[in-house]
Parts: C-alpha cells; sequence; structure tokens
C-alpha cells in the first residue's frame, strides 16, 4: 500500500513512518522543505509540499492509497491543526484519495455520554487550546461524507517507550488501565495506526488507543 504522510519526521509521525516501512508499505512524506531522510527512514520517499496549497499538495500525495497526517503544532501556532484539516480534506478530493487518517488530540474523546475529555473541569487549563484546537480539526474531518475518514486520538498521555504491545483500541471514548490512567508509547500507537490503515474498522468514527 502506498502511505502518504504528513509529518513523517516528528515524534508520532516517524513512528508512524518507520513501522509502515517494516510491514512492507511505500511511504511519501510531505515535508515543508528539503532534508536528509533521518536515521530509519531513509526508505521515505520525502516530497517538498506546502500543504496550505491545494493544487500542490495533491501533485504530492497523488496516486497514494491514504492520506495519513501526523500534523501537530503548539504555542501560538496550534490553530493551524485547524487548517491543516482543512487543507487534507481539499487535497484528498482533489488528488481523488478517498481514505483518510488523522492524528487527533485525546480531548475529543468522550469521558461521560455527550460529554468530551476537553470540556471536563479537571482537564489541564494549559492544555485547553491544544485540546479545543483539535477537536475543531475533527469537527471538519467528520462532516466529509465523502471520505472514509478517521480520527485517531492517543490515550491522555502519549510519549517515548518500548513498544509493549498490551493495548486496547475503541471507539469514542476515552481509555484507562486498571490504575485508571490513559496511556501510550510512540512505537504501540503506530503500530496500531498502520494496523487501522489496512483494517479499516473505525471509518467515519474517531478511535483511541491505551495500555490495558
Amino acid at each position: 500500500m502506498k502511505i502518504a504522510l504528513i509529518a513523517p519526521t516528528g515524534k508520532i509521525g516517524s513512528a508512524i513512518a518507520k513501522e509502515a516501512l517494516c510491514q512492507g508499505h511505500d511511504v511519501i512524506g510531505i515535508v515543508r522543505s528539503a532534508r536528509k531522510a533521518p536515521e530509519g527512514l531513509e526508505a521515505v520517499h520525502f516530497k517538498v509540499a506546502d500543504i496550505t496549497d491545494t493544487t500542490s499538495f495533491a501533485n504530492a500525495i497523488k496516486g497514494a492509497d491514504v492520506l495519513a497526517s501526523a500534523y501537530g503544532a503548539h504555542g501560538n501556532e496550534i490553530d493551524t491543526v485547524i487548517d491543516a484539516a482543512k487543507s487534507i480534506v481539499a487535497a484528498a478530493r482533489e488528488a481523488r484519495i478517498k481514505r483518510i487518517i488523522v492524528v487527533g488530540g485525546a480531548g475529543s474523546l468522550e469521558v461521560a455520554p455527550g460529554s468530551i475529555l476537553v470540556n471536563a473541569p479537571y482537564f489541564p487549563v494549559d492544555y485547553r487550546p491544544y485540546g479545543l484546537a483539535h477537536d475543531n480539526a475533527f469537527k471538519i474531518i467528520r462532516s466529509c461524507d465523502d471520505l472514509d475518514w478517521t480520527f485517531f486520538s492517543p490515550a491522555a498521555e502519549i510519549g517515548p517507550g518500548e513498544k509493549l504491545g498490551n493495548y486496547t483500541v475503541a471507539a469514542k471514548t476515552l481509555q484507562k488501565n486498571a490504575e485508571g490512567l490513559s496511556k501510550i508509547f510512540y512505537p504501540d500507537y503506530a503500530e496500531a495506526f498502520i494496523a487501522e490503515i489496512s483494517q479499516c474498522n473505525f471509518i467515519k468514527n474517531i478511535m483511541t488507543i491505551s495500555y490495558r
């Protein structure tokens, strides 16, 4: 399968790219500027594209079976994840790619029927702009009835670590282990991300992952 991946050199994106390569997929890496391939990503076909330029972006991803995004932003640029969602939808349509899968935020997951994490009173204030931006991106993605989309929100905590394998994937609802923790490491998130591309279990749905 040919996977076009936005931000293949970031923390989550590089884990996804490496997992895709390990499973024998072809990876087109969409980057902002030309660069030397990082260690472990030498087999990625890097293409420079401005994702806000729909035609340039679409030309870079044309021929891919799926458009995946690990786009992320921080600080004053956090709202660019909303613009990125719009760009992903527009470019997928122009390139005639029906399947898209996007790295989301845990804030969009339900903690009770009809109540999402970002609106919970215990959600950290410092992370609220991040959670709201990703939730607005989710609203853009889920409005696309013509695309087979998946919004893949990680656990409440995601970070570096070894692949453990003892995780649960589920739709919509924040997952926690027996100790009440919601946590996942990059390699396991990436494994589940690539599995979803192949298995299509969460089409037109938000999904998540957490260690048991």
